[in-house]
């Protein structure tokens, strides 16, 4: 699954820097900032980050119910950390 992922990465990196498939067109809006056109790629993107986001605190979690002591208050506070930064 790794390597399946890591081939959508090289992919999603390919349609980014030689392609307009990623981003569409981008547009200065409010006189304050620029604004990217998403297009089914990039929504793509979007969907796969998010749900390896999500699956990963699924592992952490079944990894936290698992343990004992000092190891399940590191996995809970990278838990509180993930969801927090996602």
């Amino acid at each position: 699954m790794i390597f399946i992922l890591y081939g959508l990465t090289l992919v999603f990196i390919f349609l980014n820097i030689f392609t307009d498939y990623f981003f569409g067109q981008v547009r200065f809006v409010f006189d304050q900032f620029y604004y990217i056109t998403s297009t089914p790629v990039y929504a793509l993107f979007i969907v796969m980050f998010l749900g390896l986001a999500v699956y990963n605190i699924i592992i952490l979690y079944k990894e936290y119910q698992k343990r004992d002591g000092l190891i399940k208050h590191q996995i809970k506070y990278l838990i509180f950390a993930f969801v927090i930064g996602f």
